[in-house]
Formats: C-alpha cells, structure tokens, sequence
C-alpha cells in the first residue's frame, strides 16, 4: 500500500494534516486571537502542509518552509497592519508550528516506538484523571493545590498515579499476550513519571 514518509500510511497523514489545519483554525479563529481572514487562511494552509513536509522530507524541510511562511506573514501584515495586532502575528506563527509539529509527533511516536507507545499516550491521561477524580471524591480530604485546582486533593493525585500503573500493567499483559513485544519492567515503573 501506499506510504508517505517514515511509512505513515496516506490516510493517516492526510488525517493528520487536516487536523493540524482544523486545530489552528480551532485556536486562532474561535479563541478570538487572529481576525484577519487572510492571515487565519494562510495559518491553516500552512499547519496542513507542514504536517506533510516534515512526514515527507523531515525537520529541515518542515523548518524551511516555515521561516518561509514567517516571511509571508509578515509581509502579508505591512499590507494589512492598521487591522492587525501584533499578538495576531506571533499566535499565527506559534500555533501554527506548535500544532504541525505535535501531529507529525504522533509519527515519529509510532515509527520509534510503535503502536503501543502511541496507545499508551492516551491510557496514561485517562487512566490518570479517571482514578484521581474518583479516588479524590470517595477518599479525598487534603487539598494538593488550592490555588491552582480548588477541587484536586493529595489523595486523588495517589489514586490517579496508583491507578495509571494498574492500567499500564494490565495493557501490557494484553499486549504481550496478543504477541506483542514489550518490556513490561521498564514501561510500568516509567507510568509514574508519565502519570504524574
């Protein structure tokens, strides 16, 4: 089948890439950070198409072609600049390299360290949040940051740590069992750094 950069297959780069469009649009458009319609068209145009450049022809590329997108922008805001903030450019510019990059992430997360890595990516927050929210509202009673979170407490933090290792015990066994190959004494001790 075909297969686009480090054996990422189309669909999913194509996905990828138009999330990484989707996303911009999602933080600079409705955030209400970027107004201006052309810079918010070129912001997307170019988070989908760096998705792609840094899956086909890596970092260099990617980087390249954005410094290059840095130059338009800001060419693109002399012509527009009595309707264009300075915050607007820099946000363009942020997210749109910030969200590019963490989708292609999501290759290098597979292509480095498979498909159970990637997996793990998501049972490492939810397992977390999911045991620290019910271990703090059945044990909870002293407060781990109330400035921060008034509603997360010490003990619910221990649960979702607790829980978090459990959960990547249980998927490893499975995994492993499925004849997947991984080392269960070094992913399971690592939770707790990923948890926390």
């Amino acid at each position: 089948h075909l297969i686009l950069g480090k054996g990422l297959p189309v669909i999913l780069t194509l996905t990828l890439s138009i999330l990484s469009a989707v996303g911009a649009y999602e933080m600079l458009h409705n955030t209400g950070i970027v107004k201006n319609n052309i810079i918010m068209g070129i912001s997307c145009a170019m988070a989908f198409l760096l998705v792609m450049l840094f899956s086909l022809y890596g970092i260099a590329a990617g980087m390249s072609a954005y410094f290059v997108f840095v130059a338009v922008i800001l060419t693109v805001s002399l012509a527009v600049h009595e309707k264009t903030s300075y915050k607007e450019l820099v946000a363009s510019q942020a997210y749109t390299l910030f969200l590019s990059y963490s989708f292609y992430c999501i290759d290098n997360i597979i292509q480095n360290y498979g498909k159970f890595a990637f997996l793990m990516i998501f049972i490492f927050a939810w397992a977390t949040d999911t045991f620290a929210y019910f271990t703090g509202v059945f044990l909870g009673k002293r407060k781990l940051c109330p400035k921060l979170s008034p509603k997360k407490t010490v003990e619910g933090s221990i649960g979702g740590v607790l829980g978090c290792v459990v959960c990547t015990a249980i998927a490893c066994i499975i995994f492993k069992n499925n004849g997947g190959e991984v080392n269960m004494w070094i992913f399971v001790p690592a939770t707790i750094i990923f948890s926390i």
